[in-house]
This record gives structure tokens, C-alpha cells and sequence, in this order.
């Protein structure tokens, strides 16, 4: 930091009581553009709050924890939170992003719960997106990633 400040102070011909204030300026300024965080961080939210405001969060990366249900060959149909009814269906990404999921020790973890039928919960981050048609479209995502996979004991709703 004082490195970063005498080379600003040089810069703006710090010498003086202008050059000086000039100079915390910009280390802060400069400070503050480094600590933001990266432009395609997902936002860390819920998914009663995405599923209440899917506008807001239309084709926007997301990040939250609820219940995944089990679907088809061990793989995750949607996500759940029950404290307020929400509810997303996972819908299918790519080619690419498969493979990457289903290398994924997380995923493989989720899998793994899901085969055996039990109530798993985990990070889940992925693009969230309304589709279909009509006045009211279903929200869905783009599954991109699972962490902190955790079961609870008891089985999953059937279907």
C-alpha cells in the first residue's frame, strides 16, 4: 500500500497539499476496482426470493441452497425450498457442461445420494431462465455446479 501510494504521489506531483489528496484518491479508487467482485459471480441468494422475483433474476447466474428431488438415472430433476413452496425444474445445458458435472466430485457425491433415494441438499449455482409460453412461464435452470452436498436421513418425495 505505501509502495502503491508514493508511486501515486509521484504521478500526481504530490508535493503539494492537492497532489497528496489526489494521490489517496486514486489509491482508493484503485482499491475499490479491486475488490469488487468478478463480473460473472453468480448472485448469492434463495430460491423463494428468485422464484417470488423471477424477473429479477431472469437469465442471471445464481447462487443458493435448497433440496434437490431426484429424477431420471441418477440425475437431479429440480430444486425445492419448502419454508415457502418454491420450486425450479433443471433444464438441460450443453454438451460441455454436462461432462463437467458428471466429473465433478460434488455432483457425483449428489448422484450418488439420489440413486439411494435420500433428501439431499446442496449449494446449487447455475442460469436461471423463465420459459415456456403463455401468461405465467415456468422458471428453470441451467445447472452449472453443486457444492456442499450434504443428505439428511429419510427418503425423497416420490414422484
Amino acid at each position: 500500500m505505501f509502495r502503491t501510494v508514493n508511486w501515486l504521489q509521484q504521478i500526481a506531483g504530490a508535493r503539494s497539499y492537492h497532489g497528496r489528496w489526489m494521490a489517496a484518491a486514486l489509491s482508493i479508487l484503485l482499491g475499490l476496482a479491486f475488490a469488487q467482485t468478478a463480473p460473472d459471480a453468480p448472485l448469492k441468494t434463495t430460491l423463494c426470493e428468485i422464484v417470488s422475483h423471477p424477473d429479477a433474476y431472469n437469465h442471471k447466474r445464481v447462487e443458493f441452497r435448497a433440496v434437490v428431488e431426484p429424477g431420471l438415472q441418477d440425475l437431479p430433476v429440480d430444486a425445492v425450498d419448502a419454508t415457502c413452496g418454491a420450486e425450479v425444474k433443471f433444464l438441460g445445458g450443453d454438451d460441455a457442461m454436462l461432462s463437467h458435472l458428471l466429473k465433478n466430485k460434488e455432483f457425483q457425491k449428489l448422484a450418488k445420494y439420489l440413486t439411494k433415494n435420500e433428501v439431499v441438499e446442496a449449494d446449487i449455482t447455475g442460469w436461471f431462465a423463465r420459459s415456456g409460453s403463455g401468461d405465467k412461464p415456468e422458471p428453470g435452470l441451467v445447472l452449472e455446479s453443486v457444492a456442499r452436498v450434504a443428505h439428511r436421513p429419510g427418503s425423497a418425495p416420490k414422484r
